[in-house]
């Protein structure tokens, strides 16, 4: 099992295979709010000379601002992946509801889908079958229990979130 070490030896463990710790303290709080193993484990070795040791003149910081560097990008292409999974969605919904005017629970109707599909469909319907059905039962207030309460009906732009 491997052994649990401080916040000390870590830092310590780090200095004897080279890397240059600036300031301790702020190291050590680092380590504390960041996760060591995260850390090290998966950024410091862009910076190794050899499986134990860094090369010469790598220092935490280095390894600290490609973490968050990384920890940017990833932050960056999430936001830009779920405003684009938000246009999808608005575009979905509107073009589906423009189709099927007035059918109620279209979205339900497996002859509403290109029918080459029927194994993913029947999952699909089931899906947002059950989906219904959860909310409608919901002891909280939800759009789509107001709207099977009201109008009998869950519009797919409502569904779609």
């Amino acid at each position: 099992m491997k052994n649990f070490e401080n916040l000390h030896k870590q830092l310590t463990i780090l200095n004897n295979r080279g890397v240059i710790i600036p300031n301790y303290q702020r190291a050590k709080q680092y380590l504390l709010t960041n996760n060591y193993y995260n850390i090290i484990n998966g950024y410091s070795k862009y910076f190794m000379s050899n499986q134990n040791n860094y090369l010469p003149g790598t220092t935490f910081d280095e390894i600290t601002h490609l973490y968050y560097f990384d920890k940017e990008i990833k932050h960056a292409l999430f936001r830009a992946i779920t405003e684009a999974e938000n246009h999808i969605k608005s575009i979905l919904s509107y073009r589906f509801a423009e189709v099927y005017n007035n059918k109620p629970y279209a979205y339900l109707d497996i002859n509403c889908y290109d029918n080459s599909k029927t194994l993913e469909l029947g999952w699909l319907i089931s899906r947002l079958t059950k989906i219904i059905n959860s909310n409608k039962k919901s002891n909280e207030n939800n759009s789509i229990k107001h709207y099977v309460k009201k109008y009998n009906d869950v519009p797919i732009w409502v569904l779609i979130d």
